[in-house]
């Protein structure tokens, strides 16, 4: 583990969720202004975010991907007004910007983008290191423990999606028995 960050998408003063929490409250031209402007904020802050990590890396290391859960199987309506008719399009609406911001910042900066599924993470990541799912589950616990808190679900998976990921780049040494 190289680094460990917690990178905001957005500006403090913006809201994380525009479409499901705020924009529905609002007139269709206000709407289409937060949103406008929660998506540029969270393009430049998820640019600021991997362009600080390359940096932080440094010479020795070298940012080549990144792993980012697959979006949902729904389909995006294309305008704002048919997002916000619906509860499950606001919903998928804010993590697909979040998501599109991501991959732009690393398609700018020369980063590949690996799209894995929910619940996969561990199996790939098992596969990359030669081990049985539970053993990799064993060791990811372990690295939390060694790492301290946080280290939730969210965190396991991330770690896990990273190793399945960094297995495509290079060749990692398999773990030892448990």
């Amino acid at each position: 583990m190289l680094d460990r960050r917690r990178v905001d998408l957005v500006s403090a003063d913006l809201p994380h969720q525009p479409h499901h929490h705020e924009a529905a409250r609002l007139d269709l031209a206000d709407a289409q202004e937060l949103v406008g402007r929660v998506v540029r904020s969270s393009a430049e802050h998820a640019r600021a975010g991997l362009s600080e990590l390359q940096t932080h890396l440094g010479p020795q290391h070298r940012l080549v991907s990144i792993a980012l859960r697959e979006g949902p199987a729904l389909r995006i309506p294309e305008t704002l007004a048919e997002v916000l008719e619906s509860q499950a399009a606001m919903i998928a609406a804010d993590g697909v910007l979040y998501r599109d911001a991501i991959c732009g910042a690393a398609a700018a900066l020369g980063v590949d983008v690996a799209l894995y599924l929910p619940g996969a993470e561990t199996a790939r990541a098992a596969r990359a290191l030669g081990v049985e799912a539970e053993r990799m589950a064993e060791f990811l616990g372990a690295v939390g423990r060694e790492l301290g808190p946080p280290w939730r679900k969210e965190h396991r998976s991330a770690a896990a999606a990273a190793i399945g990921v960094l297995g495509e780049y290079a060749r990692l040494d398999r773990l030892p028995p448990s």
